[in-house]
This record gives C-alpha cells, sequence and structure tokens, in this order.
C-alpha cells in the first residue's frame, strides 16, 4: 500500500514521472547530459533509465535536474494527468513558517536531509516500503538553491541504497520558479492563499535559527561522532 502522503486520482491524489540530479541519460563530469540514447526518439529518460519522463520538462536554472511548469503542477493537482501519473508527491522545502504562511494544496513540508531519509527511505528493519514509481516533486520559493538541493540530496541516497542503476524513485522533478511563481498563476491551488517571504521581518530569528543548521546531515553526524566527549576512563586514541 502506498504512504498516505502520496497523491492519487481517487483521494486527489496522482503519481507520475521525474528525475533528479543525471535523470534522462547517464552524465559526464561536466554535468552536461550527453545525447539521448538509442531508440529513445530523443526522449529524456528516467533516472533508471527504464523508460521516458512522464512530464513535460522545461529548461531551468540547473541543468543536471528536471524541471517542470507551475501549470504542469496545476494540472496534477485538479487531476488532469490522472493518466499519466497515478501517484506524486510534492515536496516542500521552505521552512516550516514559510509553509505555513501558504504552500500547494497536499504538499508535504521537507526542509533537511534527514527528515527526506525518514520519510522515503525504507527504516533500517524493513518495514518502511518504497513506492518505487512515485513522483516527487521539490521546490522552495524560488526552486534556485534549497529544493534542488534536496532533490540532489534524496537522489544520492537513493543511489548509494541501490544497486545501480535501480532507483526506488527514479522521477524527480524540481518546480520551476518556485513557490513565487506558482503563486502569482494559481492562488486558488494554495493553502492557505497567502505567501510568507523566506526574508519576512517578522521571521528573522526563525530564519537564523534554520540557516545555523544548514550544515549536510551526514557532515554533522561525522562532526558529532568525531568530538563527542570521551567516558570516564576511555584511553585518547
Amino acid at each position: 500500500m502506498a504512504p498516505s502522503f502520496l497523491h492519487s486520482p481517487q483521494s486527489k491524489r496522482l503519481r507520475g514521472a521525474s528525475q533528479g540530479p543525471g535523470e534522462g541519460s547517464a552524465k559526464g563530469s561536466s554535468g552536461v547530459s550527453p545525447a539521448p540514447a538509442p531508440g529513445t526518439d530523443g526522449k529524456t529518460l528516467t533516472g533508471d533509465f527504464s523508460r521516458p519522463c512522464s512530464l513535460p520538462l522545461e529548461d531551468g536554472q540547473h541543468r543536471d535536474l528536471r524541471y517542470i511548469s507551475p501549470a504542469t503542477v496545476a494540472s496534477l493537482l485538479c487531476g488532469q494527468l490522472a493518466g499519466v501519473v497515478e501517484e506524486y508527491v510534492v515536496v516542500d522545502c521552505r521552512y516550516p513558517y514559510e509553509y505555513a504562511g501558504g504552500h500547494i494544496k497536499g504538499a508535504l513540508n521537507l526542509y533537511r536531509e534527514e527528515q527526506l531519509a525518514r520519510w522515503f527511505l525504507p527504516d533500517p528493519l524493513g518495514t518502511t516500503l518504497c513506492p518505487r514509481s512515485s513522483v516527487l516533486i521539490f521546490h522552495c520559493e524560488f526552486s534556485s538553491e534549497r529544493g534542488p538541493q534536496l532533490c540532489r540530496s534524496l537522489r544520492r541516497m537513493d543511489r548509494d541504497a541501490n544497486r545501480y542503476p535501480e532507483l526506488w524513485y527514479p522521477e524527480l522533478y524540481v518546480l520551476r520558479g518556485g513557490y513565487k511563481e506558482f503563486y502569482q498563476h494559481f492562488q486558488d491551488l494554495c493553502e492557505p492563499q497567502g505567501y510568507i517571504h523566506m526574508r519576512h521581518k517578522d521571521f528573522r530569528a526563525e530564519l537564523r535559527n534554520y540557516q545555523r543548521r544548514k550544515q549536510p546531515w551526514s557532515l554533522r553526524r561525522i562532526r558529532k561522532e568525531l568530538f563527542k566527549p570521551l567516558s570516564p576512563g576511555t584511553p585518547f586514541p
């Protein structure tokens, strides 16, 4: 059974295809995708190279990521692509005060790497199943930094946990223009119908607190192990 946060046609939820870094076809060290694979009619492939992307792609700021337009996301929300996408998840990577001030209907607010791991990766005991073909759509305020970074983080964790090129989430997208552009055109698909800027003057303290915790999760964990106090009587290594 798919997790409850997935969107499907029956319950105003849907599923589709997206890609993260290096999706579509293997990428060189320059970060630029090579020509599409033979037999794909020039279409960009999913991250596991098993099929073409389900959703129409847009040009975006980061060439290693796959972008979709606000209109495409609106079509998903309205059920107009139910025949193309069975399930999808919109991941809002903004800070909680931004999310509370207005977000895309049904979006999941995850703004830290460990939150992504907890929601989307199976637990060590294997009791959490990953819905392999879910479409994940990442965004932040402008989709220029936080959304792309977390999109890459999930793809990296997914790659590390699977045998190449297999993936739990072969299609990851970034919403072009972020919440700002989506809100400009589709306020009726936001709840509440508002927009709180990241640098809003009323939330400066919250912003400073969140930015202090921006150090990558894996690095913080390593530093914690390296510098944790030694137990009494433990010899220095």
